[in-house]
């Protein structure tokens, strides 16, 4: 389905058969601003102790670093614990006592997806940050113990009473009974899951709970099995404004033959400058892949180079483009955005400047042809320049964004309209 919003803005929706990297639904806010010791609390616990392997992953989105936020406490001391330290680093205790923690610092104010897992017959524990391992330690042992005390979702528990509060947001949390893989991770982190009777299968099997706040119950939660329920406690409010990068949804995919792109023909006026975004999952970067064209040698071009960098051809003309710094990873979801303006051009690699440059000369050059998606219209108006993965929420703006805008909408659909 194609979609686009009048005035100033032109989005080009897209949707067929691929996961994607939007966001539709909510997420929980937990002491921010104010510091209410708020939390949500999972009194059955039933499958979620003693197991022998776990992974604990959530969209996590913290505005402090105080008091060793939790993000799930089964009790530190005896069982699991998955949090931040006050320095920022994300903290796991597998099974009480002993803890792994990451090298990379979780940032303030911005969603960041975050795994830990155990396998006790290695003993050996993980720690995966943006779908990237980031910590490994051994010398562990033995189950992932119990407590007498509830499940808590952004609190543990500190002599017999909630403690560790978590301050910020909270989204899609998870807990599998096996330890899932780093390609399963990285993957799978923007897609939904749900256990239920209805699509119960072999892949949803390890997946013990899953609590996606979407707000299906009157108290704004969500749980995957029918059985974990988590319930809010001092004012854990269900945001629907600010919920993490997941979706129900899906996206367009684009396979690299003759006929996998697509076409929206309109002639949109650009001489104000423009701003062209999307999220993409490229599986290749063979071919100059383009994510959108206006042909290259006359207009707007914005894609990839052979060696997964971002190019822009701001005006069009042979040679007339300039690339980015940062390699764009494979099979897995990237925001991407280019901007121009009277000469100065930017490429931002989720809602960071990765590269700029002035020089280019005058507005953006206007032609009659129409935008393509995962192709370029060149001079023989033959499609060329084919994207191969999968791509969602691209689009073409009249008029530059600055990056802080383009940061704060990346999650957002900015069109709606029919």
């Amino acid at each position: 389905m194609l979609r686009t919003c009048i005035a100033v803005i032109a989005g080009l929706a897209l949707a067929a058969t691929a996961a994607r990297a939007q966001n539709d639904h909510a997420c929980m806010r937990l002491n921010h601003p104010t510091v209410t010791n708020a939390y949500l609390t999972v009194a059955n616990k039933a499958g979620l102790e003693n197991l022998l392997d776990i992974t604990i992953e959530a969209w996590v989105r913290p505005t402090s670093y105080a008091g060793f936020p939790t993000i799930v406490g089964n009790d530190f001391t005896n069982s699991f614990w998955l949090g931040l330290s006050t320095s920022g680093k994300l903290r796991f205790y597998p099974n009480g006592t002993t803890y792994v923690e990451s090298s990379a610092t979780i940032p303030l104010n911005r969603w960041t997806h975050v795994a830990a897992t155990y396998l006790s017959a290695a003993g050996l524990v993980s720690l995966v940050v943006d779908g990237e391992l980031n910590a490994i330690a051994g010398g562990f042992s033995g189950t992932t113990g119990s407590s007498s005390a509830p499940l808590r979702i952004g609190a543990d528990q500190s002599g017999g009473v909630p403690a560790f509060f978590w301050r910020g947001w909270l989204d899609d949390v998870r807990i599998w009974g096996i330890p899932r893989g780093l390609t399963q991770i990285r993957q799978d982190r923007y897609v939904v899951y749900y256990v239920s009777s209805a699509n119960a299968s072999d892949y949803y099997a390890d997946l013990k709970a899953q609590w996606g706040f979407d707000g299906t119950r009157a108290d704004g939660t969500y749980w995957g099995d029918g059985n974990h329920i988590a319930t809010p406690v001092n004012g854990a409010t269900h945001d629907e404004s600010l919920s993490a990068p997941v979706s129900y949804g899906t996206a367009f995919t684009f396979n690299g033959s003759t006929d996998a792109y697509m076409v929206y023909p309109f002639d949109l006026d650009l001489s104000a400058g423009f701003t062209a975004e999307a999220w993409i999952y490229p599986t290749s970067w063979s071919g100059f892949p383009t994510i959108m064209g206006r042909n290259y040698e006359t207009g707007l071009w914005f894609g990839l180079t052979t060696t997964g960098k971002l190019r822009l051809y701001p005006k069009g003309g042979i040679g007339a483009y300039f690339d980015g710094q940062t390699t764009i990873p494979l099979d897995q979801w990237t925001h991407v955005a280019a901007v121009y303006r009277n000469g100065l051009a930017r490429l931002l690699v989720n809602g960071k400047v990765d590269a700029w440059s002035t020089a280019f000369t005058g507005p953006t050059a206007n032609n009659s042809r129409s935008v393509y998606l995962g192709a370029d219209d060149n001079a023989t108006g033959t499609p060329d320049f084919r994207f191969v993965g999968r791509m969602d929420e691209a689009r073409l703006l009249a008029g530059p964004r600055s990056p802080a805008q383009i940061r704060a909408d990346m999650w957002r659909k900015v069109c709606s309209g029919g």
